[in-house]
């Protein structure tokens, strides 16, 4: 049915937007949207104007469909037809036009990878992809591939025996299939790091990781933005069963280590064997709506205390009940998780949620195990402080935004959340405006954020703090393990004048493939060899960008339909950080958070950044001939006339030589010295 809705690729998608697409474009007439296959695929049968060319038709079509759909949404086999396959009742039999498509793709439209090479690259971007049907002619960007997709490729090629000479930079340059394994060699094959469990000291202590460490003592109390490290996840809906949801979250508990974890005085970690039971607090509110269940949650996480040690446990729920509804802050301390590891716990806790007997598969590795066992090799670390130890004396500084008092002077760290949506539609096209000029989505929001930042800082360069997600493919249950397996690298970021938007962004894929290339020094390994030169306040890079677009998705089925929804409302707090943007994907839609430290900044001027960055997102997605244009980013009225008024400094200056003050002081006051031996 055209109504219906499929699962493709880790999507759900309606196959009735992808026909609307489809007689949108120039010459179709009517169109079908089918799935294919197992793993399911998108297919589509389009009638085409009469007289129309299909080859040329085809090729406009495909055009179209980049402009009004994400690309997991466009099919990949579309059969022209003069008309479409009726069943006996008269309707469009799916059926039958499902097995035209089927024979176009086995009579050789889509090509299978050709020899060793071809099969085992192709092996590789399909466990990446979670993808089993890729072909000569697919290009990795294309297929969902993203920055972080393609670290774990590269990361796979020595383990399978193959070499390529800069791979990070060739996939990005060659992305299609054939084309990437052209320049790839069959060479000895290096066994891959296998990760060993060390069961027997499951609960001694081991070492923070560089990121845990940087964490733990940022939040020691007398440091400049000395705070926290929480995160605050929202939830709301109707009917939920408190006491279920406990339940479900005590087994987690039980399940993944990390959540029992403790990091002490001497900063070592320490996983404990046992813990008691976490109860859910509960607040009931009558006659009150979500603004009211929100403020409750609020005033939770305001009273709730930083610690400077991380005693047990680094989490807790807080429920309020309003009517029929109920909304949920679970609040974790991500010195002990990352990104990834909160998608893992919300899926897990739903799976639970819906049936507390569920059987989830055991994890035979620990976080620990990982944190002992694995890091860069020593040829990685040397390349990358070859590479930064060049940089070090121009890398940009942080951006240089407008602050209304010094970090320092601060007694309170308070960080406030801005927050937007850009919806399906939206997204979709500004996927496509991405993938069209050849850059990720990523690297397309982080440009426009970083064009914004320019905007506000000068127009000048600077350099901002990513968040990285890599854990490495050490062992088959490493994704079902919780911990921070995060760290963060320097981007630097250099406008060129007069350059359009296109341009700006590809120009940043390139300084990020270099920075992926070198992550084996860190920024935190950065600012401490910077701070020798600068101080720590030259050295430090307050502005982060983290994106967890391209993370894998791996985590089951969807939600039972009463488990509460991921709303807005959420926080979180990262000592010594100015600015954490965050975005993430939730039903199709793209979500942009700004947490920052609000005291720092002068009134208005956050609000007017970040109207600033959705609008322009949202203008792009609209306008696809903006993208072949330099950034129009004015600064607000009032903004632009404060500005003018504070550098308004000039004043006119008598002409003089240099020498003629000394001349003037020396006849008003002969006997008076000029000059002093020091000793005076």
């Amino acid at each position: 049915r055209a109504d219906q809705q499929v699962k493709v690729r880790g999507h759900r998608i309606e196959l009735g937007e992808i026909e609307t697409a489809l007689t949108a474009a120039p010459d179709v007439t009517e169109a079908c949207a089918l799935t294919l296959g197992q793993p399911p695929r998108l297919g589509a049968a389009v009638v085409l104007a009469p007289g129309v060319q299909p080859e040329q038709a085809l090729a406009v079509l495909r055009e179209s469909l980049a402009q009004r759909l994400p690309e997991y949404m466009i099919p990949t086999s579309i059969l022209p037809l003069e008309r479409l396959d009726l069943s006996a009742n008269g309707k469009v039999d799916r059926r039958a036009l499902a097995a035209r498509l089927d024979a176009l793709d086995a009579a050789g439209a889509r090509t299978p990878p050709r020899g060793p090479l071809e099969q085992a690259l192709a092996a590789i971007w399909a466990e990446v992809l979670g993808r089993a049907d890729i072909h000569r002619e697919d290009d990795f960007f294309l297929l969902g591939g993203d920055s972080l997709s393609a670290t774990r490729v590269v990361a796979q090629l020595e383990p399978r025996g193959i070499a390529i000479e800069q791979p990070l930079r060739h996939l990005f340059a060659h992305p299609r299939l054939a084309d990437f394994a052209a320049a790839a060699k069959q060479v000895e094959q290096i066994a891959a790091r296998a990760l060993v469990a060390d069961r027997a000291a499951r609960h001694a202590p081991f070492p923070l990781t560089e990121i845990q460490r940087a964490y733990w003592r940022g939040r020691t109390q007398g440091l400049a933005l000395s705070t926290g490290t929480r995160y605050l996840i929202v939830l709301d809906g109707a009917g939920v069963d408190l006491a279920r949801l406990e339940a479900a979250w005590n087994l987690l508990i039980e399940r993944h280590e990390m959540l029992r974890a403790t990091v002490e005085a001497d900063g070592e970690q320490r996983i404990l064997p046992s813990v008691p039971r976490v109860t859910i607090t509960v607040d009931h509110l009558d006659e009150a709506g979500p603004a009211t269940a929100q403020a409750v949650l609020d005033a939770v996480w305001d009273a709730a205390p930083s610690p400077t040690v991380q005693r047990w446990p680094g989490h807790w729920l807080h429920a309020v009940r309003y009517g029929e509804r109920t909304r949920i802050g679970l609040c974790i301390d991500y010195l002990l998780v990352d990104g990834f590891s909160v998608k893992l716990l919300l899926a897990e806790l739903a799976r639970l949620y819906a049936d507390l007997d569920t059987e989830l598969p055991p994890i035979g590795v620990s976080f620990r195990d990982y944190v002992l066992g694995v890091r860069p090799t020593p040829e990685a670390e040397a390349r990358a402080e070859t590479y930064w130890r060049a940089r070090l004396d121009d890398l940009p500084p942080a951006p240089a935004l407008p602050l209304a008092r010094a970090p320092e002077s601060l007694e309170r760290v308070a960080f406030g959340r801005r927050e937007a949506r850009l919806e399906p539609a939206v997204w979709a096209r500004l996927e496509s405006g991405a993938r069209a000029i050849g850059v990720t989505p990523s690297v397309l929001l982080l440009t426009v954020y970083a064009e914004v930042l320019s905007r506000w800082s000068g127009g000048g360069s600077h350099t901002l703090n990513l968040t990285l997600f890599d854990r490495q493919r050490v062992h088959p249950d490493i994704d079902a393990v919780v911990g921070d397996f995060t760290s963060l690298a320097a981007l630097p970021y250099r406008p060129e004048a007069g350059t359009d938007l296109a341009t700006r962004a590809r120009a940043v894929r390139e300084t990020l493939v270099e920075v992926l290339e070198h992550r084996a020094c860190s920024s935190i390994w950065l600012q401490r060899e910077r701070t020798a030169r600068l101080g720590p306040d030259g050295a430090a890079l307050p502005v982060v960008f983290t994106s967890t677009l391209g993370l894998p998705e791996r985590h089951g089925v969807a939600p039972p339909c009463d488990f509460p929804a991921l709303v807005g409302g959420g926080r979180s707090e990262t000592p010594q950080v100015w600015l954490d943007h965050q975005l993430y994907e939730q039903d199709g839609a793209l979500v942009l958070q700004w947490d920052a430290v609000e005291a720092l900044f002068p009134e208005g001027l956050l609000d007017a950044m970040f109207a600033t960055y959705t609008a322009t997102l949202a203008r792009l997605a609209e306008d696809p001939a903006g993208w072949a244009r330099p950034l129009a980013l004015d600064l607000p009225e009032p903004q632009r006339r404060m500005r003018e008024e504070v550098g308004a400094t000039a004043q006119d200056i008598a002409p003089r030589l240099l020498h003629a003050g000394l001349f003037a002081t020396a006849r008003r006051d002969p006997a008076r010295p000029a000059l002093f031996d020091g000793e005076r």
